[in-house]
């Protein structure tokens, strides 16, 4: 039981990383794309292997978090979990090329899901019908990063 919702967890925070992942088509048939529409979708096609690389090693990063793997995270999971005040992107430059702020925004959210999941755990981990493994570990104040 408490490992089909740590789970549901899991799939929860996969989906909706992978929904902000799209960007949303609001036009209708007979109007045509402008060029900054055309400009967008080039920015995010250029971003879209980064993007679909993240989300891969995101779900292995909740599998290992939900289904209570233990273990520290990969490398390419620190790497996103990690990143150096200095070289964060600020999402509002339009000096910094779009596909960068997608990739940064995506991370932020990637971030932000890891950050939800392990706080779920340590709730779990902290009632009445507390699992025997994994519990044991210390887990840290979530960090949410502002999208």
């Amino acid at each position: 039981m408490a490992g089909n919702s740590r789970r549901h967890i899991g799939d929860c925070v996969i989906l909706i990383a992978l929904a902000s992942l799209s960007p949303s088509a609001d036009l209708k048939a007979s109007e045509l794309p402008t060029t900054e529409d055309q400009v967008a979708e080039h920015e995010f096609a250029i971003a879209k292997p980064e993007l679909v690389h993240m989300n891969h090693v995101l779900d292995v990063e909740m599998k290992r978090l939900t289904l209570e793997a233990g273990g520290a995270p990969s490398l390419e999971a620190e790497k996103y979990l990690n990143v150096s005040p200095t070289k964060l992107v600020d999402l509002g430059d339009v000096q910094i090329p779009l596909h960068t702020r997608f990739i940064e925004r995506q991370r932020r959210s990637w971030v932000n899901g890891i950050s939800f999941a392990k706080a779920s755990m340590s709730e779990h981990c902290d009632g009445p019908d507390r699992p025997p493994t994994n519990c044991s570990t210390q887990v840290s104040e979530p960090k949410y990063l502002p999208l």
